[in-house]
């Protein structure tokens, strides 16, 4: 060895041991490079393993001083490549083994390369294994790097590793401080954040030094992730602030390397309190975020969290002049706060700016970020959009600015022009705007990060144009920038680009279609919530100009994934609040659910905080109103009625068109008729403007006319009327030209009620209600969905049951039949379709409709009217008549069909039959009302239904056996008695099918008291939907009884013994060959799983259920509960919606089947009959059904009542209806006697059991042929 070399060999290593030694100053950089310059030159002269050591470690050391990833690669290369057992050298000890795992796991943080962690591992293991002493470190570095694999990847063995390994530390964890704090981290790590918190803030509190600053700084971070992730909580926040404050005020900062500096801490610190704040900043922002704190600070937010977070960002960049990421977080803070261009602060984000490396990635951003706060509008500018228009612009004009900053900073200023633009109706600067994103997305790649955001940007401002009506605005230059692209993103932005000359407003239909495509692409990507916060509005105007609720439902599923990300809303007020309040308030309006409703409405205060006070105060003002809420209407009104705004044209005809609203909806439910004049006047005004999209989501000539008819009502004068049917005639043409179109059917209910007042029954109004009806069903078919169409059903039933009672009194027998058919076959649309209108479409073989209608439903009204003719030939769409009901009542040997109609609560109700010989009678039936007992047990029925199972169960099952009790009494009297009267007398018992209506759907009319005796002791007793229902089902034949039966026994395994017992002995006597699911007492028999029932449905002949059933608050979601298909013993559910799709149209022939479950019969929203299971078996594989109306125990005397049905049904086996009959009357015979064949045990059980009761017998009820 040369002089040279021994020289130089040892100045590098006295420059790695003062580095090793001392704290790393600026003559340290100086060593480390000398010493980088002598390992070179030893390399060169001789390479090898020494050599390629030591200039390994130079990297080493210079990658831990400056942090140049170039030293990071290079260190662990020349490691890695000293340790090769080609070359020889001295080798490797257990410390360089050990330094080139910490090496690997520093590249793993700062590049996430998982290819890092695998070689990690092994090098910290070689170390472990060479290393003799105070293994106890090397197995807590060992057992960190595992659990980060296990992290990262998920390999369950590394986590039994680290477990093993904490396992041999653990009673050094108790004693020594130093390896708790190591531990806690790895418990961290591993996930289990209670854990290792625990350990760190037990090593906080009770230790000092260095060790307990390692110790709480853990926690803070740990306390801060926590609060990020989805358990957290602003405690956590709270607490992670309060430990960071000590460990600056105690002077734990300094001391052994591993120690958090005091600039670290005054960093971290001031990122927590910025989270707490509830700014909304994120905590590493690029230019996009730059800009939008800018945009933020407009408002100019403060308070004493962002106060104080200024300040220790401020300490954290003036003690490390490093840390370039805390200088760019607190000028986003100082944008954010609106701080004006002299801020002290400034002058320390330049100082760092000055010794920054030109090279520095984050230079240009930080250089950026300082001319946006030195940037300033001249000062004569106003304050307000215009001043931030101006700042932009004048940023925007400086040669330093450059990209990507620049491309930020036009594209914020192209959304603010165009916001503007929209806002006072300047197409100029619409312009303008468009001009500024088409520049910004020039300068960008479709790779760049910002890329997408910018789109979103574009996309919403582009929405925005086209909702308010600035059309003129052409964005031929967006498209050409979008042409050839195929991210889903920019195929949004095409559409609304190429859309723009579209006259119409398809083009938003279409482009919610692409949105939805999208979202699935931007998960994990700054842009999603840019796109989800765009598609909101959105949703909400196609809901308003479709009346689908399907957007509704996506705008909910919108606000579910914006509070799913991390870190939404931690503090402060969700931003979507006021939003999801909104849409929540529209889908209870729709569904008339009055609950939901008033919650919403009181969660749509947030709206009136953010400055809607007139959209909150009215549409809360329609939530309580279908709940009925007089005292929540008024102050709602009152809210609306006070707010004030001053916005410029076009919106200003928008505000009038709210204030219009307001006042009108005020003065019909106060029936003030100033009130109500006032908002007429205003309306006119809106009438006499330019056409606007905003406005023709509703129509307004429609909003005069039912508030003229209103004032006409309040002592108006007749010219109000005669204008009232003009501006409504108006308002229908327009809508009879384009069928399906929203709000149709609600101005044919009005134009019909203001024929009432005009002409009564001489005028057209019976035939306005009609052709109302007409489209409500309609607007059900363009729903998507069971539930959907249900829920726009329900706003038919009123009108239906008002166009009845027209009917009755002018005595148009054929018209009132229809109106009660309309009525109940929008329910019954809605229970048996679960195919959308494109799919029904494509079914009838017309593709090219179906194709049209999916992709241009509002841009051609005549596809409707086409589509509509297709569907036309559906039973539904064509009521029954008098002649068809009667002859399907006359080939099953019934006598009438009955509607039971109940009154309201000052008028009588009425029976409507519809006889075997063609005529129509009805009878006034003056105590059929929807009070009184029908209430009453209605709210028994409820409250026992939601006691099942608890504490509460028993003496709600007595109130509903008493409620249930007094309503048979009074049903006889008040319904049966007069309906059987009125059918007068003939040979043997006369059958009736009945239907009633609303409340009246709970009543087991069958039960009905007469005399001493029940109405099904003097009529065979059968129930429908509808008069179509009906017919459809008696076109049916049924399957052979025995070809195929099958018997469910207890399916979950709850031990119901007496479900066993029924089902054994049905099986036994009648069904011996009948295929056998479920728990079966000593037979063998398949799990009851979904599956299995669902594979023998579609042949099934006769299928005997006796399980548990639920009947659910949104009637779809009404189940069977099968068992578990895993084995597990957890229950599964088998759903109507799961009947309706999996077993599809109705088929031929059909099944008796037989539910003796609870509530298999019954809808708890009051759907009437139209969708529960026995409806919806009903619907595809069933041609009879029996079912029950309430919770019916596992009984003893129902497994008889069974037994003796299908006794009788063996006998009888295409009348279920008379089976039943004959059960019925052999449980109210004293005589009774079981059939032969009955086994002893279920003789014994039922021997001293009253069969009379009535909440065994009258439980079940048929429906079908």
């Amino acid at each position: 060895m040369s002089d040279e070399q021994r020289r130089r060999e040892r100045r590098l290593d006295e420059a790695l041991r003062q580095y090793a030694a001392g704290e790393p100053d600026d003559e340290a950089r100086t060593r480390l490079d000398e010493a980088l310059d002598d390992a070179r030159w030893l390399v060169d002269r001789a390479p090898g393993a020494d050599t390629w050591l030591l200039l390994g470690q130079v990297r080493q050391a210079r990658w831990e001083l400056l942090r140049d990833a170039e030293d990071l690669d290079g260190a662990i290369a020349l490691l890695s490549q000293a340790d090769d057992p080609a070359h020889e050298g001295t080798g490797f000890g257990w410390n360089e083994h050990f330094s080139l795992a910490e090496l690997l796991m520093a590249r793993f943080e700062h590049r996430q390369t998982t290819g890092d962690l695998d070689p990690a591992v092994e090098r910290l293991r070689m170390a472990e294994g060479i290393l003799a002493d105070n293994l106890r470190w090397m197995r807590l570095r060992l057992a960190d790097v595992l659990a980060t694999r296990f992290a990262v990847l998920g390999r369950n063995d590394d986590h039994d590793e680290v477990v093993g390994l904490l396992g041999t530390l653990a009673e050094q964890v108790t004693t020594a401080p130093e390896v708790a704090v190591q531990a806690g981290h790895v418990h961290l790590r591993l996930g289990e954040e209670m854990k290792g918190m625990k350990i760190l803030a037990e090593v906080w509190s009770a230790s000092e030094g260095t060790v307990a600053a390692e110790a709480g700084w853990e926690l803070v971070l740990a306390l801060g992730n926590r609060y990020q992730g989805p358990d957290g909580s602003p405690a956590d926040l709270d607490a992670a602030i309060e430990t960071a404050y000590r460990l600056i005020a105690e002077s734990r900062l300094t001391g052994r390397q591993s120690s958090p500096t005091e600039a670290e801490c005054h960093a971290v610190l001031g990122v927590l309190l910025m989270w707490r704040s509830g700014i909304g900043l994120p905590e590493a922002p690029d230019e996009h975020d730059i800009v939008l704190a800018l945009e933020t600070g407009r408002t100019g937010i403060r308070n004493a969290d962002i106060d104080e977070a200024v300040r220790q960002l401020v300490l954290a960049v003036s003690l490390d002049q490093g840390d370039v990421e805390s200088a760019i977080v607190l000028g986003v803070l100082l944008l954010a706060t609106a701080a004006g261009p002299n801020h002290p602060a400034i002058d320390a984000l330049e100082r760092r700016l000055a010794v920054l490396p030109p090279d520095h990635p984050l230079r240009s951003r930080l250089t950026g970020l300082v001319e946006l706060l030195r940037a300033e509008p001249a000062p004569d500018t106003q304050p307000g959009e215009d001043r931030f228009i101006l700042r932009l612009e004048a940023f925007l004009s400086s040669p330093t600015t450059r990209h990507p900053m620049r491309s930020a900073g036009q594209t914020f200023l192209g959304a603010t022009l165009i916001s503007r633009g929209v806002d006072v109706g300047d197409e100029d600067m619409c312009r303008r705007g468009v001009a500024a994103f088409h520049d910004a997305l020039e300068r960008l790649e479709p790779g760049h990060p910002l890329w997408r955001r910018t789109v979103v940007r574009l996309i919403n401002a582009m929405i925005a144009m086209r909702i308010f009506d600035q059309g003129a605005v052409d964005l031929d230059r967006v498209a050409a920038l979008m042409k050839d692209h195929s991210d889903p993103l920019e195929l949004v932005a095409l559409e609304l680009a190429l859309g723009w000359r579209d006259s119409t407003h398809a083009v938003l239909s279409r482009t919610v279609e692409r949105v939805t495509d999208a979202m699935a692409t931007v998960t994990e990507d700054p842009a999603q919530i840019l796109l989800l916060m765009t598609a909101l509005p959105l949703l909400v105007e196609r809901y308003l100009a479709t009346q689908n609720l399907e957007y509704l439902d996506l705008a909910q599923r919108c606000v579910q994934e914006l509070r799913s990300l991390p870190g939404w809303a931690r503090s402060g007020d969700d931003p979507v609040e006021g939003m999801s309040a909104l849409v929540d308030i529209m889908q209870a309006v729709a569904r008339r659910d009055g609950v939901a409703a008033v919650e919403a409405a009181e969660r749509l205060k947030v709206l009136a905080a953010e400055g809607y006070s007139r959209e909150a105060g009215f549409f809360a003002a329609l939530a309580t109103a279908v709940a009925e809420d007089a005292a929540g209407v008024d102050a709602a009104l009152a809210v609306a009625a006070g707010a004030d705004r001053e916005p410029g044209p076009p919106r200003e005809q928008l505000d009038d068109g709210q204030r219009a609203a307001t006042a009108i909806m005020k003065g019909i439910w106060s029936r003030d008729d100033g009130e109500l004049s006032r908002g007429i006047d205003l309306v006119r005004r809106v009438l006499a403007g330019p056409e606007s999209h905003i406005g023709g989501l509703t129509s307004t000539a429609a909003i005069l006319g039912k508030a003229l008819t209103f004032r006409h009502g309040l002592g108006g004068a007749a010219e109000d009327l005669d204008e009232a049917i003009a501006k409504l005639e108006e308002a229908a043409t327009e809508r009879r030209s384009n069928p399906g179109a929203a709000l149709a059917a609600q101005i044919f209910a009005d134009l019909s009620e203001a024929h009432r007042h005009k002409s009564g029954g001489d005028g057209p109004a019976v035939d306005r209600a009609l052709e109302s009806l007409r489209a409500r069903l309609r607007e059900v078919q363009l729903q998507s969905g069971t539930e959907r169409m249900l829920a726009m059903s329900k706003a038919g039933r009123g009108e239906a049951m008002r166009a009845a009672g027209w009917c009755i009194a002018d005595g148009r027998t054929d018209a009132l039949i229809e109106a009660l058919e309309l009525g109940r076959g929008l329910v019954l649309q809605a229970a048996i379709s679960v195919r959308s209108v494109p799919e029904l479409l494509r079914d009838a073989g017309r593709h090219d409709l179906a194709t049209a209608w999916e992709s241009a439903d509002e841009l051609r009204p005549e596809v409707r009217a086409r589509a509509f003719a297709v569907l036309s030939d559906s039973p539904l769409q064509h009521p029954a008549t008098v002649g068809e009901i009667a002859a399907g009542l006359r080939s099953v040997r019934a006598d009438a069909l009955v509607h039971l109609l109940p009154g309201g609560k000052d008028a009588g109700g009425a029976a409507v039959l519809v006889r075997s010989d063609e005529t129509v009678a009805v009878i006034p039936l003056p105590e059929l009302r929807a009070d009184g007992p029908i209430k009453r047990y209605a709210t028994a029925h409820d409250e026992f239904i939601a006691a099942h199972g608890t504490p509460a169960e028993k003496e709600a099952k007595q109130a509903w056996t008493l409620a249930l009790t007094e309503v048979c009494d009074w049903a006889g009297p008040a319904a049966m008695g007069p309906v059987l009267a009125g059918l007068g007398t003939g040979p043997g018992s006369p059958r009736l099918v009945l239907v009633p209506w609303e409340l009246g759907s709970l009543v087991p009319w069958h039960a009905a008291r007469l005399g001493d005796g029940h109405a099904c002791q003097r009529a065979i007793i059968s129930y429908a939907a509808s008069g179509r229902q009906l017919i459809e089902a008696i076109g049916r034949t049924y399957r052979p009884l025995l070809s195929r039966p099958v018997i469910v026994a207890d399916p979950v395994g709850e031990l119901m013994h007496n479900s066993r017992r029924e089902c054994a002995e049905i099986g036994r006597l009648w069904y011996p060959d009948a295929a056998r699911l479920g728990r079966w007492r000593h037979e063998e028999a398949r799990p009851a799983t979904v599956p299995e029932l669902m594979a023998v449905l579609p042949e099934v002949s006769m299928l005997h259920y006796s399980g548990h059933a639920s009947s659910a608050t949104w009637a779809a979601d009404s189940h069977l509960y099968l068992a578990g298909r895993d084995g597990s013993g957890a229950e599964e559910k088998l759903t109507i919606n799961d009947i309706l799709r999996s077993t599809g149209t109705t088929a031929r022939p059909g099944a008796v089947v037989v539910l003796t479950a609870c509530l298999s019969d019954i809808a708890r929203e009051s759907f009437d009959e139209a969708l529960t299971l026995s409806t919806a078996l009903l619907a595809t594989v069933a041609a009879g059904v029996v079912g029950s109306r309430w919770l019916v125990a596992d009984d003893p005397r129902t497994a008889v009542m069974m037994a003796v049905f299908h006794h009788h049904l063996l006998r009888t086996p295409e009348d279920p209806a008379l089976a039943l009959h004959e059960a019925r009357l052999w449980m109210l015979d004293p005589a009774r006697e079981l059939p032969a064949g009955i086994g002893e045990p279920l003789r014994r059980l039922s021997a001293e059991l009253d069969f009379t009761d009535i909440r065994i017998w009258a439980a079940f009820t048929h429906q079908g042929k």
